[in-house]
């Protein structure tokens, strides 16, 4: 069973991580929380997990962090703090040799060289949380690096995505921050209605995977939109906003052979989730191909390798 220090214990990621340990406890087990200012709700927390290592934005210079990593022993460090605030606690974490599982981007856009260096020195993982982020993470871990040409980061483009150039003149503070999609702290909602912070993502992915910049693109899937069925019966029912039966489309990658994989998780980031490989019109699977390459098409797996023709998907 892993110890897990939860670092910005009352935001979206910290709840969901929370979430999880608690949906998996014979794999997980609070031991430390931090908050930045919602005490009340970290006092909850705090009892509900039966956890007394707490950290408030009161007290969270480097002693402070020490001191709630030494009291709580974790084995791996969530970091779900919002904006630069999440860099010192990151560097805290592994100069200890903690694992760091990072959700918070300013840490690698401000200090990626160098924080990458300090795991390696310290025999300490990065392990990327982020949705989109951790989609690109496990698929080069399942399809290896070599077969990487591009990544396309997705975007579902918040309130504004219908907006014309002219409309957004005159957009507000209060447009911005109710985001259709996603209910996030203030500053990550500003970040995503605006699409700041798919900036902060390309610069984000560069550092992580190695990756040059002209390998990562930004984009979105809305020409899947509609419904697209099998041999079988099965469907697949694709929104304009990237969403698939209550899953959430995160990093297409291109292969060497010209297909998009599209990782595909739930939308609330509960675990789990399976991949697609999208074929455009003329592409065929080197693996062995019984579709009908005259026409886009798709599948669904963990390992794309020979499926027979009643599996592929087309657009109705």
């Amino acid at each position: 069973m892993k110890r897990v220090l939860v670092l910005g214990s009352t935001g979206s990621i910290g709840s969901s991580t929370l979430n999880i340990i608690e949906n998996m406890p014979q794999d997980f087990t609070v031991c430390g929380l931090s908050a930045h200012s919602n005490e009340d709700k970290l006092n909850q927390l705090s009892s509900k997990y039966k956890c007394p290592s707490l950290l408030t934005s009161k007290n969270n210079k480097e002693d402070d962090f020490n001191r709630l990593i030494d009291e709580s022993k974790p084995d791996i460090v969530v970091n779900g703090i919002a904006g630069a605030a999440g860099l010192l606690p990151s560097k805290i974490v592994l100069e200890n040799g903690i694992d760091l599982a990072l959700a918070n981007k300013e840490t690698i856009v401000m200090a990626g060289p160098l924080i990458q260096v300090l795991a390696a020195r310290n025999n300490a993982k990065i392990l990327p949380v982020d949705s989109e982020h951790s989609a690109i993470f496990n698929l080069i871990e399942k399809m290896g690096k070599k077969n990487v040409s591009k990544v396309i980061i997705t975007a579902s483009g918040g309130p504004f995505r219908t907006f014309s150039k002219e409309q957004l003149q005159n957009i507000t503070v209060e447009q911005a921050l109710n985001h259709p999609t996603w209910k996030m702290g203030p500053k990550i909602t500003i970040d995503s209605s605006t699409l700041a912070n798919k900036g902060l993502e390309v610069i984000e992915a560069a550092f992580l995977f190695d990756l040059n910049i002209d390998q990562i693109l930004n984009g979105d899937y809305t020409s899947l939109a509609g419904t697209w069925k099998n041999g079988r019966g099965q469907t697949f029912e694709f929104s304009d906003e990237g969403m698939l039966e209550g899953m959430n489309i995160s990093s297409p990658r291109e292969s060497s052979y010209g297909t998009v994989i599209l990782a595909c998780g739930a939308a609330n980031g509960a675990p789990g989730g399976f991949a697609i490989e999208v074929y455009p019109t003329g592409v065929k699977n080197p693996k062995g191909d019984h579709s009908d390459s005259s026409q886009p098409r798709l599948i669904a797996g963990q390992q794309f390798i020979d499926f027979p023709a009643e599996a592929y998907y087309y657009r109705e």
